[in-house]
C-alpha cells in the first residue's frame, strides 16, 4: 500500500475512539474549538439569530475540563478539577435555561443579544461598517462565533444571566 492511500482496513475502523483521535488535551481542545466555533457560526448564520454562543458558554467549559481525562488515567486531583466547572456550568446553565435562554426542539430561537442589531444597524461609532453585508459576515465570523468560543468560561458573561 503506497503511503499517500486513505483505505483504512475493517479492524483499523472498529479501533477509532474519540478519545484517542487526538494524541494530546491541547489537540482536542484546539479541536472542540474548531468545531464549536463552526457550528455556532453556521446556526447564527442560518438562522439570523447571532447569539448561539451565549447558549454554549457555560457548557463549553464543562467539557474542557473533561478532556483531559480522556488523554490519561484520572487522578484525584483530576476529577475534582473537572467536577467544579461541572457543578458552576450546571448552576449557570439551569439559570439560562430558568431564564428562557434554551428553546426545544428549536434551539436556534429565543433572544438575540440586544448589542447586536445595534452593531448590524450602523449605530455604534467607528463599527457602522457592520451595516453592510461582507463586514457583518466577517464579524460573525472571526468575533462571534471564533473569538467568543474560544474565550467561553473564562471572562464573557451572557445577558441573560448577568
Amino acid at each position: 500500500m503506497d503511503e499517500c492511500s486513505f483505505a483504512f482496513t475493517a479492524a483499523q475502523l472498529s479501533s477509532f475512539s474519540p478519545a484517542t483521535a487526538f494524541s494530546t488535551p491541547l489537540e482536542s481542545s484546539l479541536s472542540l474549538t474548531l468545531i464549536l466555533s463552526t457550528l455556532c457560526f453556521i446556526i447564527s448564520t442560518v438562522s439570523s439569530n447571532y447569539s448561539q454562543v451565549d447558549k454554549i458558554w457555560s457548557i463549553t467549559p464543562i467539557l474542557y475540563a473533561f478532556l483531559p481525562l480522556l488523554h490519561s488515567p484520572p487522578t484525584t486531583r483530576s476529577v475534582i478539577m473537572a467536577l467544579l466547572p461541572l457543578i458552576w456550568g450546571s448552576r449557570l446553565t439551569w439559570n439560562f435555561n430558568r431564564r428562557g435562554g434554551y428553546h426545544f426542539p428549536r434551539f436556534w430561537e429565543g433572544e438575540e443579544d440586544y448589542r447586536w442589531p445595534l452593531l448590524r444597524e450602523g449605530v455604534v461609532p467607528y463599527l457602522t461598517c457592520l451595516d453592510r453585508p461582507l463586514p457583518w459576515f466577517v464579524f460573525n465570523l472571526t468575533f462571534i462565533s471564533f473569538y467568543q468560543v474560544r474565550e467561553d468560561g473564562r471572562t464573557r458573561r451572557s445577558p441573560v444571566t448577568s
